[in-house]
């Protein structure tokens, strides 16, 4: 083992070291080339941990790739950088939404759903404006494997000035005052073409789209969001007929079908 100092001393003295006496890439320890490989029997160099030249050309192919601006991945938003801390309670996006452009009906396309879903198919959600009670009246229709519809009521009071964050009330003969936080992560603010709804402690994430067909470039934060900062595993299953169907708490986001 080597101390930090020892490490830091063996990097600066490869940034002033002759070139002539360095070997191209050589991997350094204690200023000189040591052994790349030892996956072999009795710490031999072995084949295990080696690279074929393909493999090799298509890393820097990649890296020339990247190496340019126009396709160099963006930056993170602030948004996407707070959700990827898996440690920390999801927040509402901090980018503000039309609450009248987001009214109407929602496909739910797909996510990681509650047990009142899972098994569901054409999960549709209806949002009216009460203007006279300023909260939002909240339909959740879904079919089940023989047709058969069900349908959610809730209500819904705004709680933050962007209209990101709301507290849900379910109705079960009576409303019931239970404030579930009901946070918008992610929203086509533009067209409404699409959102990602999800709640604080990561348990619950909802695809919709606003539309009948997909949109043509799905927002790149789909997949990160689903698989990165709410459970790495997350295995998406088989799409249905249209609508979304769930398994095990999870449904499919590859593909969408809907009708009116």
């Amino acid at each position: 083992m080597r101390t930090p100092w020892e490490g830091a001393e063996g990097i600066a003295w490869l940034c002033v070291a002759d070139t002539e006496r360095l070997q191209s890439g050589g991997f350094y320890l204690d200023r000189k080339p040591q052994v790349k490989h030892m996956a072999g029997p009795f710490f031999t160099e072995g084949s295990h941990t080696k690279n074929t030249s393909a493999e090799v050309d298509r890393m820097m192919d990649m890296l020339e790739e990247w190496s340019t601006a126009a396709a160099r991945p963006a930056a993170p938003t602030s948004d996407e950088a707070m959700a990827a801390d898996l440690k920390r309670p999801l927040c509402a996006m901090s980018r503000p939404i039309d609450i009248q452009a987001f009214m109407g009906r929602w496909y739910v396309a797909g996510g990681i759903l509650t047990f009142l879903e899972q098994e569901k198919k054409n999960c549709i959600e209806d949002y009216a404006f009460d203007h006279d009670n300023n909260r939002i009246r909240v339909s959740f229709k879904m079919n089940n494997a023989k047709g058969e519809e069900t349908e959610l009521l809730q209500r819904a009071k705004i709680v933050n000035e962007t209209n990101t964050q709301w507290s849900l009330s379910p109705k079960f003969g009576v409303y019931l005052p239970l404030g579930i936080a009901y946070l918008v992560l992610d929203c086509d603010t533009e067209n409404y073409s699409y959102t990602v709804i999800g709640v604080p402690d990561r348990s619950y994430v909802w695809v919709s789209s606003e539309r009948i067909a997909r949109p043509a470039a799905p927002p790149r934060y789909f997949t990160p969001l689903l698989e990165t900062y709410f459970i790495p595993t997350f295995s998406p299953t088989s799409p249905t007929d249209h609508g979304t169907r769930a398994g095990h708490g999870r449904s499919d986001l590859g593909g969408m079908r809907v009708a009116r």
